[in-house]
């Protein structure tokens, strides 16, 4: 049997070509992410703590087309060692109000906000997010999300009714500062 080298070198650089354009498709958001959370470790930041909310600038914003009239809080998120919770006093300030999850791979996996969460007692919101694997007890949690990677990112947005009104703008980051995470303790 002979080999048909003209048609076998040039269909294997393409498989070669088309693999490598593949993985790196697929790696991207992960290489983003990254190097988003290389960047906030090296400017002090720890998985599962909650930033500050400062008033937004375009020179202090850390993320494209942040935008200037919300407060935003975040934190890298990290599984390995259990769920957690986020609890919220429900900011009565804001215009608006929304927490958003993302996986590891940049993917949305949770969104909620003021127009969309039922909440068990008015004006505070708890989210239980966790790994498929992992168990959260009953009732704990108004919201359970699953995560599907070990490592992620929450954002909470509160948007202010006027950025050029000092006393409101405190007024909100009080507010939105009220919020925590913490590592659910599960007995048993």
């Amino acid at each position: 049997m002979r080999l048909n080298l003209k048609v076998l070198v040039p269909g294997a650089i393409i498989a070669g070509l088309l693999s490598g354009w593949l993985v790196g498709i697929w790696a991207t958001p992960y290489l983003a992410t990254d190097a988003m959370f290389s960047r906030f470790v090296s400017n002090g930041a720890k998985s599962n703590t909650l930033s500050k909310a400062p008033l937004r600038t375009a020179k202090t914003a850390k993320v494209v087309a942040d935008n200037a009239d919300t407060l935003t809080r975040s934190s890298m998120l990290d599984l390995g060692d259990g769920p957690l919770l986020l609890d919220v006093e429900l900011p009565t300030k804001s215009a608006y109000w929304s927490v958003s999850l993302f996986a590891h791979n940049t993917d949305t996996f949770y969104v909620g906000n003021d127009q969309t969460i039922e909440t068990a007692q008015p004006g505070r919101f708890r989210l239980a997010i966790k790994l498929a694997d992992q168990n959260v007890p009953d009732g704990i949690a108004d919201a359970i999300a699953i995560s599907p990677s070990r490592t992620g990112f929450l954002i909470i947005r509160a948007t202010m009714p006027d950025r050029t009104d000092p006393v409101a703008v405190k007024e909100l980051q009080d507010e939105v500062l009220q919020s925590r995470l913490q590592r659910l303790e599960i007995s048993g």
